[in-house]
């Protein structure tokens, strides 16, 4: 870029020639400011806690559903869990709700059929 500005620096003849060439390079100068306020504007805002605040809550917003369906699904697994166990702990006469037999001692608050 000099060596083109140089070339059009070298063919100015007359001071209206400079004045044109200084207005074109003021102009360029301005255009070049205001890009580079628009630029770091941009940057500044980029980097900013408001930003970074509401980046952080949209994302958190959009993970949430994925959140309560993983929590969902654990709480279905982990009750089908619970329940086999509960199965697996209980004894015979509880897996089959049988009545007790002999000398087995009926529960508190139970009369036995001997007694009656």
């Amino acid at each position: 870029m000099k060596g083109s500005r140089h070339n059009n620096y070298s063919k100015i003849r007359s001071i209206s020639q400079l004045r044109a060439e200084r207005i074109k390079i003021g102009k360029e100068i301005e255009i070049k400011e205001m890009q580079m306020e628009i630029e770091y504007s941009g940057f500044k805002e980029s980097i900013s806690i408001t930003r970074f605040l509401t980046l952080m809550v949209t994302r958190i917003t959009m993970i949430i559903p994925f959140i309560r369906t993983a929590k969902n699904i654990y709480e279905f697994i982990a009750k089908q869990f619970r329940q086999k166990d509960s199965a697996n702990e209980a004894g015979p006469a509880e897996q089959t709700h049988e009545e007790p037999v002999g000398d087995e001692i009926p529960a508190q608050g139970e009369e036995s059929e001997k007694n009656v």
